[in-house]
Parts: structure tokens; C-alpha cells; sequence
């Protein structure tokens, strides 16, 4: 975040100067408007993503030059009184600081980062709903595509949520006056949202991808069962917050696998959380890696659900929509990889994840 552009819009010489080192201290870089002209102008061309407006004792017109500047495109931060900087906010204002010491440029610095991690996710999200876009303009894929009407319409479900909880989150950040403390809580929130958001049409494009045979893979060494426990644990966190449990049970030696770690720990934790939602309170998922001929494989079991359906098309699955959304996800890009993804037939109920190995060392399970 550090080399952002901040301007600085105040008449006040001496706390110019101030701000402009504690920004500079910051790592960021001050810009300077002593007229709202100026200020205008610098905003409407794009040259700063965030404006610090600074409110001189007396001085009016202050609540129109704050419509003013948040109309240009920029984020405003006012330096104000607790009385202008809750009507400025009002009226577009991101957020205030007051001017309670000479420490206050403290707290300003604080408020900008926060600003402008706030723009960085909007900008993000907005990416994201572009690249939904672009793939629903594509029209409709083949009759035998793993990704029908029925999939795409339930990731698209599932991208809406959690943009939904950002602008719940992000009005709240707009009319709340919450201490620092909640503040940072509320922006970890958005930013696991938007975090969602994106990887969710990440894995999207990666399907589509693996299906045309146009997915490049980082490949690199990789242990399986150090992959598989990551994604465990992650899972068991949010089991017990749920009344479940996850045990993984590690082969005692896999051979080493060749894959993208990244896509690969992200298509196991969707798995994790598809089985989770599948599970009823007090259920336990069972996890367990072994070696498959020429692969190694993760069998996850599924408590009491016909999954084998999931690509048939039959019936009402416990899984609901969402699961047989991100389980036609990781087949495309487990099938990437060169493995496959088998669904089992009741009484056997659960899935195995198989993935070619490299011939060479073991990787002993910790």
C-alpha cells in the first residue's frame, strides 16, 4: 500500500507540514491543494486515491466541498470537529479525525490505510463481478460439460452472498462511530468476503480452463499428506465452531506428487467445506490419504449422502446446490492435474481425490 498518492487540501501552513511527514513517514506521497479548485481538479484526473480534507476553525462551505470531492472519485478524510465530521460523513465522507493533540496525524495515518484497503477490495470485487459477466456473455456450454445451467447458476448464487455481506459490512463502516478495535474486526470481515468472492471465480475461470486444456499449472515438489493436514485443520476450526469434528488419518509414506500447491491446498479446502455442510451436528468427516497404484489419494467421507447423484442429475441432494457447484469445480481441476475425482455408490458413501505421483523420494506423514 505504501507509494499511494494522498492529497492534502488545508490552509493551515504549519499542520501542511506536519501531515505531509507523518504521511511521508508512512510511505506514502503527499500531495498539496491550498484551493478547492486544485483539489477538485487533482481528483478528477485520477492522480490520488484518497483526499485529506482539513477543516479550518470557522471556515464555511465545508459540508459542499465534501459532496464536492466525493463526487470526483476520491476517498475523503476529513480532519474536523466531532459535529462537521459526523455531517460530513453524511454526505460522503469516508471517515474523520479529530484534532484532539498534535498526535492526531497518528490516528490520520491509521484512518488512510484503512481507506484505502477498503478501495483495494471494492476494486477487487468489482473485478470479480466483471469476470462473471464475461463468462455468462459466453453463452451457454456443451450438453456434456461438467458445468451446467444448474452449476453455473449455483456458483453465481454463492458469489452474490458474500458480496452481499460486504456492503452490509461496508455501510456499517460508513454509519457506525466504532472504536479501533471493532473497526479492524469489520474490515477483516469484508476482507474474508472479498477474499471468498475472488477465490471462488478463480476456481471458476480454473474449471473452464481445465475443461478447453488451457490451464497452466505452477507445478512444483509437494508433499500430499502435509497439503491434505493444512486443509484439515483449517476444516476442524471451523468444524468445532459447527458441533463436528474432522480427523485425518496420514499414510505413513506417500510419494511425492507434482502440482500447483496453491490451487491444489484451495480445491482441499473446498472439499473440506463441502463435506462439512454435508455432515450433521455431531457428525465426525473422516480424512485419509494412501497410495494408489501410480497416484496417491484422499478418500473424505460424507455422512448418509447420495453423492454418486451429483453428476447424474437425480433427485434433491442433501449436498444442495453449492456442493454440486464446487464438487464439478475440483473435478475439472483435479482432472487438470491428471487425476480424477471418483464419487462412490452407497454403502461406500464418499469421494476419493486420486493424483499421479513422481517416481523418487517418500514423504514420511509428521
Amino acid at each position: 500500500m505504501t507509494g499511494e498518492r494522498v492529497l492534502y487540501f488545508g490552509r493551515d501552513e504549519a499542520e501542511a507540514a506536519r501531515c505531509a511527514r507523518a504521511l511521508r513517514h508512512a510511505g506514502f506521497l503527499p500531495l498539496r491543494a491550498l484551493h478547492v479548485a486544485e483539489a477538485l481538479t487533482v481528483c478528477r484526473l485520477g492522480q490520488v486515491a484518497v483526499a485529506v480534507y482539513d477543516v479550518a476553525g470557522g471556515e464555511r462551505g465545508v459540508l459542499e466541498r465534501v459532496k464536492q470531492l466525493s463526487s470526483c472519485g476520491a476517498t475523503v478524510v476529513v480532519v474536523a470537529d466531532e459535529g462537521r465530521g459526523r455531517r460530513a460523513r453524511q454526505l460522503g465522507a469516508w471517515g474523520y479525525v479529530l484534532r484532539r493533540d498534535r498526535q492526531y496525524t497518528v490516528d490520520l495515518v491509521a484512518m488512510i490505510s484503512r481507506a484505502l484497503e477498503f478501495r483495494r477490495l471494492q476494486v477487487e470485487c468489482d473485478a470479480a463481478r466483471r469476470a462473471v459477466a464475461t463468462l455468462a456473455q459466453r453463452g451457454e456450454p456443451p450438453a456434456d460439460t461438467l458445468l451446467t445451467d444448474k452449476v453455473v447458476a449455483a456458483i453465481a448464487h454463492e458469489i452474490n452472498n458474500p458480496i452481499a455481506v460486504l456492503l452490509g459490512y461496508s455501510q456499517m463502516l460508513g454509519e457506525l462511530d466504532a472504536p479501533d478495535a471493532q473497526v479492524a474486526e469489520i474490515a477483516a470481515r469484508l476482507e474474508a468476503n472479498a477474499r471468498a468472492v475472488l477465490d471462488l471465480t478463480g476456481d471458476l475461470l480454473d474449471a473452464l480452463r481445465a475443461q478447453t486444456g488451457s490451464l497452466d499449472l505452477l507445478r512444483s515438489a509437494a508433499d500430499f499428506n502435509q497439503l491434505v493436514e493444512q486443509a484439515a485443520l483449517q476444516a476442524g476450526t471451523v468444524a468445532q465452531r459447527l458441533g463436528r469434528q474432522v480427523v485425518f488419518q496420514p499414510a505413513g509414506l506417500l510419494p511425492t506428487i507434482t502440482a500447483d500447491q496453491h490451487r491444489l491446498g484451495r480445491l482441499l479446502d473446498g472439499l473440506f467445506a463441502v463435506v462439512l455442510a454435508a455432515t450433521p451436528a455431531g457428525g465426525v468427516v473422516r480424512a485419509s490419504t494412501a497410495v494408489d497404484g501410480a497416484r496417491v489419494s484422499l478418500r473424505l467421507g460424507v455422512a448418509a449422502t447420495p453423492v454418486a447423484e451429483v453428476f447424474a442429475g437425480r433427485g434433491k441432494l442433501e449436498l444442495g446446490a453449492t456442493g454440486v457447484a464446487r464438487l464439478a469445480l475440483a473435478r475439472a481441476v483435479v482432472g487438470g492435474h491428471g487425476g480424477d475425482l471418483v464419487v462412490h455408490d452407497p454403502p461406500a458413501l464418499g469421494l476419493t481425490v486420486r493424483l499421479p505421483v513422481v517416481a523418487g523420494r517418500l514423504a514420511a506423514a509428521q
